[in-house]
């Protein structure tokens, strides 16, 4: 993966640029691009060799009680 320009501030974005071991017309993974929507969310946009759609994940951060970690 390289990184390519994105289409916003917060975005940051790669794209496939080649791979071992990958045989002809072999499903892999072509983008990302990661959204950062806050100090406590972002977003992962996959797309695949095998897919128009992105695979979209979205991660938030998790609060800790006021104990801390274990507590």
């Amino acid at each position: 993966m390289t990184p390519v320009p994105s289409a916003a501030a917060n975005q940051v974005a790669f794209s496939f640029v080649d791979g071992t071991d990958i045989g002809p017309g072999e499903e892999h993974m072509r983008s990302v691009v990661f959204t950062f929507t806050d100090a406590d969310h972002h977003q992962e946009a996959w797309t695949s060799s095998g897919s128009p759609t992105a695979a979209v994940f979205k991660y938030a951060r998790k609060k800790q009680g006021a104990g801390g970690p274990g507590r």
